[in-house]
């Protein structure tokens, strides 16, 4: 995938939330809350086989109950809202852990800002003010994170004794 591609792919979907939240949009978010999820999966795509399945899963798990709490649009949710975005923040951390394994230190300010985003977002939705900027911290941060990996020497995978 084109590097300019991957960096909207990951950062439109939180910014678009964003904006929809400071317009008062609440149902033309539905549909793009669940490409928050494919941030996580394209940024770890190609790294080691079960965390790739693991932070797709999460990312689904994310998609379906997230936006299955649609009365939380604007706050914490329901306890499906909740799920959802526990998930979301399960496959952010786990991504940022895998991107500092494979491409070292530089990686972890991004992903220290994504989760920190995620979080906001589990617990404000996408209230203004705080939602809104935990959305702007998970598309800066993701960013971030892809930066880092551009300009990073990729680190051997470990060797798995059989």
């Amino acid at each position: 995938m084109r590097p300019v591609l991957r960096y909207l792919v990951v950062a439109v979907p939180p910014v678009a939330l964003a904006v929809l939240a400071l317009l008062h949009l609440p149902a033309a978010a539905i549909p793009v809350f669940p490409l928050l999820g494919f941030a996580p999966w394209l940024v770890i795509r190609g790294f080691d086989p079960f965390l790739t399945w693991l932070v797709g899963i999460l990312a689904v798990v994310y998609a379906f109950f997230y936006t299955a709490s649609v009365a939380g649009l604007f706050g914490p949710g329901t306890s499906l809202g909740f799920i959802g975005s526990a998930a979301f923040i399960a496959a952010c951390a786990i991504t940022g852990l895998a991107t500092f394994r494979r491409y070292g230190v530089l990686t972890l300010p991004g992903s220290v800002v994504v989760v920190i985003g995620s979080y906001l977002f589990l617990a404000n939705g996408l209230a203004v003010p705080v939602g809104v900027v935990g959305q702007l911290l998970i598309a800066v941060g993701w960013c971030a994170v892809l930066f880092a990996a551009s300009r990073s020497t990729e680190r051997p995978a470990p060797k798995i004794a059989s």
